[in-house]
């Protein structure tokens, strides 16, 4: 068995994955979620795979995976978040030659994780500072201080304490809520 080179070794959940630009090659997410879930040999070309990454000790150990099925699903693989492509012809056509119909992904940063997770839980309509503090060491209610400030200026939400709850209205709006807590990159970007 011949050893893979560095361009195409796993991402364990010691490493992760630098790149430039920031969405990552999708020869490189194929060969990764192919190699987590599937033979090594299984839908991966590896000379089809760029040399466009250099592995680094992570910060942030991923606890899970998430495979993604379906057109434009999202998946967490090793570290790695990442989609399907998002129109059926465009997915099946893959699934077809065997392939994966893998779309884009990406290794988030730590502050990229914290909001992730932050906006998630928003949406069920609660949150604890305090949760956010003892995982991430970083007091939500600081730094979004303005955005908390004028969401229950205008209703949305309840603060008490370290608790932060969603009034009605804010339920009704969660969605755009939402686009104020993402990095000034990832503003008005679509998703699918």
């Amino acid at each position: 068995m011949t050893k893979p080179s560095p361009a195409i070794s796993s991402f364990g959940a010691s490493e992760t994955l630098r790149i430039r630009p920031e969405w990552i090659c999708r020869n490189v997410i194929i060969g990764q979620i192919a190699r987590s879930f599937f033979a090594p040999a299984a839908a991966v070309n590896a000379r089809r795979l760029r040399s466009t990454v250099v592995l680094k000790s992570c910060a942030v150990k991923p606890r899970f995976s998430v495979l993604a099925t379906g057109v434009a699903s999202f998946g967490h693989i090793s570290g790695v978040h990442y989609q399907n492509l998002p129109d059926w012809p465009q997915y099946v056509g893959p699934l077809e030659r065997g392939e994966l119909p893998l779309g884009r992904g990406m290794i988030p940063t730590r502050h990229q994780l914290l909001v992730r997770e932050m906006i998630l839980q928003l949406k069920t309509g609660r949150l604890d500072a305090a949760y956010f503090r003892g995982k991430f060491h970083v007091e939500i209610l600081d730094e979004w201080r303005d955005v908390w400030r004028q969401y229950e200026e205008e209703g949305y939400v309840e603060l008490d304490g370290d608790e932060i709850h969603l009034t009605r209205s804010g339920l009704l709006h969660a969605d755009g809520l939402l686009p104020a807590f993402f990095e000034p990159e990832f503003r008005g970007v679509r998703y699918t």
